[in-house]
């Protein structure tokens, strides 16, 4: 599509929606341009993406295609279609058939015989639709231009073009609309060639109109070079012909006698005129499927209006319409063309192009800008700076199934192969498709046959109903192992003394009321359990269990959840409530999906509600597939109304992990002062033990061991017990702790923080991860927001790598108290992982009393990275934004192994607000532009 431009700036891999322009700016032809090629790439796609790749409106729907009453000619039904996002018009004042198309003058009549019985011969073909978009300036239509402003060329327009053809085609098989049919695939596969161009120093003399050869581009003027296949086929078949003006270097003919072109000009002047040695394409007015014939300038005749040519033009003679194109390769014999060439062309200027080997298509083009101010052209290169080979500009083309023409013993019927589509106020239950794999014996393919078959139903029906009260959940034996079924849930209470076990079913899919349907799991770590099942579905549910604290929950080799998934296909979760119990540790999550690594699950939880029970966990996830988390709301729940602090202490673990304010890293060599924490060494019956101890208690510990005085101490770890003893003591013992001011304060800040924890937000583990999205969920008082980390116990130096890893658009509030030294606490960690994005998250932390300088990383990677990383525009900080209250790090990256050149890690854009760094990268890691 020639026309005088500058440049073409689309780039639909840039994802540009809009071109602003800025006020007292040059304006530009190549922006505007922009702007309307964007607009056309969102409607065609827009198109495409509701109507499908071709489709016909139900009401005033076209391109019908029928037999005439003397079966000489297909009549082409006037309306509208959609091909490729293109509005396709058939106008209804015209008769339109095959022979007589309003752009497509000279059809193709092979398939035509001289019988008067029948003139189509026998055979089977496909009449299809060819479409693609095409420019016209006022050479094509005169009321483009605006007379009164006298001769002066304006602008031009995009006109959709159609033809419809037919397909000879010889299947192996039946032969239906949607028959996969090999002349079909050869017809619409697009062209495989590619043009790769580079600039190099002329070897040309310097002239005037040249800048010194110093290499690159050479001419003093900028230009929009245009390359366009002249005759298709193979590399070894396909000629090309180029131009400097984008080939819009045109006249209007006027008459052709012989060789003699009469014109409406000549050209603007010498440089945009026409001369001899030129090679011009006649061009019809009407699109041709034909290869076009060059022809030479022999001479001009400015005064009569005249160009001569070397060879005659006669088979245009009395052809309206008609323009004369220049082009600008230079040479004799190019009547057909330049020869493709898989070697460096020179084309001029320093401009050089190359072919690939493959097939081209006749008018396939390619545009190269090319500017003095840079002595270079515009052309994609890699990051060495080496020119990459391109597919073709276009001319973009579509193609759709109109008919099967059957044609036997003169005898023709024709199959209508269109899509029709409802208008979206019309559809009704016919234009829904309807899947009946989960049914036999059934024929539906629309939902309204679907409904007619269940009419005529009586048993056999797969949807059960719950009922609220005890037993209900004996509905589930009522499902036939393997079967499909779909259970519905009535408003209600329904109670469970234990989990309930699903094993072994089809596809399930369980639907309820909202919040006012509640499963209610007393003394259960679990309500519901899946086990191989083909698929889960549940949405509109509220499940609860209970809390676990004087007695663990029954199974803890794994962490059950409330609704758990295990070695399920598919598992797909929505607008759920779900409460997990609270307990003295992991025990229970909200919801788990656990696969082994041979049988990986697809899963999607969205939009639920998740109240998470002390020292819990929301989601986790175990040998996932294809997983998305998405606008999900993760909190902890009051779990102290009914709990007491002291009643965690008596758990052995949680007493444990309270120590660690007072007890920490003993004897670690090379001990230091941590934040918040100072060395402590204490000396009893000659042996020594050193330790981190909070540092309001750093001077109170001897006088502690004094009153306290330790017997039969023999080694260091005697020592050690006695002193972890004593620890126990002060947490355990409110009369002991009171002894000493600083141990009574420490003891009263850890039970007045009755703030519930959940251990992990979102928790993706196991030894496989494929294609994780972790996207815009809100994530409250965790030690732990995200975690994505693989392991298992493979070789050394072996790692579980998680493929591919989006968390983005996710805010995590991380929760800090003082007695969780010894617990994995973060807002965002990955491990090993290949490809990795955190984008558009926000992390925040509150600290409580006694953990203002306890460690904790905002994003922590720290593992085995792959081809890409991508940590961006991430905001780290406290919720009061002050340095002191944030994270220790805002964002630390601790790569396994150095960087290679063909892998990106980047931190870039962040916001981190820390106690010490914001931002910690190591391995090649590249950090820029981040704040501050």
């Amino acid at each position: 599509m020639p026309g005088d431009y500058s440049r073409k700036l689309f780039n639909r891999k840039k994802h540009y929606s809009a071109v602003l322009e800025q006020q007292g700016r040059v304006q530009l032809d190549a922006d505007r341009n922009e702007q309307v090629d964007l607009q056309q790439y969102y409607d065609q796609t827009t198109s495409t993406d509701l109507i499908g790749r071709s489709g016909v409106p139900k009401k005033n729907g076209g391109f019908k295609i029928s037999i005439n009453a003397g079966k000489s000619d297909l009549l082409i039904a006037p309306g509208r279609m959609y091909i490729g996002g293109l509005l396709l018009e058939c106008e209804a004042d015209s008769t339109t058939s095959y022979l007589n198309q309003p752009h497509y003058k000279e059809p193709d009549k092979s398939m035509f015989a001289d019988s008067t019985e029948a003139n189509i011969n026998d055979g089977n073909y496909i009449a299809y639709i060819e479409a693609w978009q095409r420019e016209i300036s006022y050479l094509d239509d005169p009321s483009i231009q605006e007379v009164a402003i006298g001769e002066a060329d304006t602008t031009t327009r995009l006109q959709n073009i159609w033809q419809v053809k037919l397909l000879p085609v010889n299947p192996a098989g039946t032969l239906s609309c949607k028959t996969d049919i090999a002349e079909w695939n050869n017809l619409i596969a697009p062209p495989t060639g590619k043009l790769n161009v580079q600039t190099v120093e002329d070897a040309e003399s310097a002239t005037p109109c040249l800048l010194p050869a110093k290499g690159g581009y050479s001419s003093l003027e900028n230009q929009l070079y245009r390359v366009q296949i002249v005759r298709g086929g193979t590399q070894a078949a396909a000629t090309y012909a180029w131009s400097r003006y984008n080939a819009s270097v045109e006249t209007a003919i006027i008459q052709v006698s012989g060789s003699v072109l009469t014109v409406s000009d000549i050209g603007k002047d010498e440089v945009l005129g026409f001369s001899g040695g030129q090679w011009v394409e006649i061009v019809e007015a009407e699109p041709s499927s034909a290869a076009p014939v060059l022809f030479e300038i022999d001479a001009v005749n400015p005064g009569l209006k005249q160009i001569v040519l070397t060879t005659s033009a006669n088979s245009f003679q009395g052809k309206a319409g008609l323009k004369l194109r220049r082009w600008d390769q230079a040479g004799t014999g190019l009547q057909n063309g330049i020869p493709v060439s898989t070697a460096w062309s020179n084309i001029e200027n320093g401009i050089q192009v190359m072919f690939s080997a493959g097939s081209y298509r006749t008018g396939d083009y390619w545009l190269i800008p090319a500017r003095t101010a840079t002595a270079d052209i515009e052309w994609p290169r890699d990051n060495a700076q080496n020119s990459l080979p391109q597919p073709p500009t276009g001319i973009e083309k579509y193609f759709a199934r109109l008919a099967l023409v059957k044609v036997a013993n003169g005898n023709v019927t024709v199959d209508d192969c269109r899509q029709l589509f409802p208008a979206l106020t019309e559809i009704c239950a016919e234009d829904i498709c309807y899947s009946n794999r989960g049914c036999s014996n059934s024929t539906a393919t629309n939902v309204q046959e679907a409904l007619d078959e269940l009419c005529h139903k009586r048993d056999g029906a797969c949807t059960y109903m719950a009922f609220p009260g005890a037993g209900w959940e004996k509905v589930f034996e009522k499902i036939e192992p393997g079967r499909d079924a779909q259970i519905c849930f009535q408003v209600g209470d329904y109670p469970l003394t234990a989990s309930v076990e699903i094993k072994n079913k089809g596809h399930l899919k369980l639907s309820g009321a909202g919040t006012g349907t509640r499963i209610l799991a007393s003394g259960a770590e679990a309500a519901l359990i899946f086990e191989q099942c083909r698929s889960v579905t549940a949405r509109d549910l509220y499940a609860a269990t209970s809390s676990f604290i004087s007695t663990p929950a029954k199974n803890t080799r794994h962490l059950n959840g409330v609704i758990t998934c295990i070695d399920c296909a598919a598992v797909k979760l929505s607008d759920l409530v779900l409460q997990c119990g609270a307990a003295a540790k992991e025990q229970v999550t909200c919801i788990t999906v656990r696969n082994r690594a041979e049988a990986l699950a697809a899963v999607t939880i969205r939009d639920c509600m998740l109240n998470i029970g002390h020292y819990q966990q929301g989601i986790l996830l175990i040998n996932t597939g294809n997983a998305v988390i998405q606008h999900n709301y993760l909190t902890t729940y009051d779990s102290f109304t009914t709990i007491k602090k002291e009643a965690l202490l008596s758990d052995k673990l949680y007493l444990s992990t309270a120590r660690s304010a007072l007890v920490s890293k003993a004897n670690v060599k090379g001990l230091t002062a941590t934040q918040g924490m100072s060395v402590v060494t204490l000396t009893a019956s000659g042996q020594t033990v050193s330790f981190l101890t909070s540092s309001s208690l750093k001077n109170d510990w001897n006088r502690l061991l004094a009153q306290n005085p330790a017997g039969n101490i023999h080694s260091s770890n005697d020592l050690l017990g006695h002193v972890k003893k004593l620890a126990d003591k002060v947490l355990l013992d409110k009369n002991f702790a009171e002894t000493i001011a600083s141990f009574r304060a420490l003891r009263r800040a850890i039970l007045i923080q009755n703030q519930a924890v959940a251990t992990k937000g979102i928790t993706i583990g196991g030894s496989i991860a494929r294609d994780v999205k972790i996207l815009d969920n809100n994530i409250n008082s965790a030690l732990a927001g995200i975690h994505v980390g693989l392991s298992h116990h493979a070789e050394r130096n072996v790692h579980d790598r998680a493929q591919s890893v989006t968390i983005a658009g996710n805010a995590v509030q991380t929760v800090l108290p003082r007695d969780v030294a010894r617990l994995e606490r973060h807002g965002i960690f990955v491990g090993n992982c290949r490809i990795l994005s955190i984008e558009n998250n926000r992390l925040l932390i509150q600290r409580l009393t006694g953990a203002e300088r306890m460690p904790i990383e905002g994003i922590k990677i720290w593992g085995v990275l792959g081809e890409r990383m991508m940590i961006s525009n991430n905001v780290v900080s406290g919720t009061d934004e002050l340095r002191n209250n944030s994270f220790t790090t805002g964002i630390l990256v601790h790569p396994i192994g150095r960087k290679t050149n063909l892998q990106q890690w980047l931190v870039m854009y962040n916001v981190a607000i820390a106690q010490n760094a914001p931002v910690i990268v190591s391995g090649g890691v590249v950090s820029a532009s981040n704040t501050p």
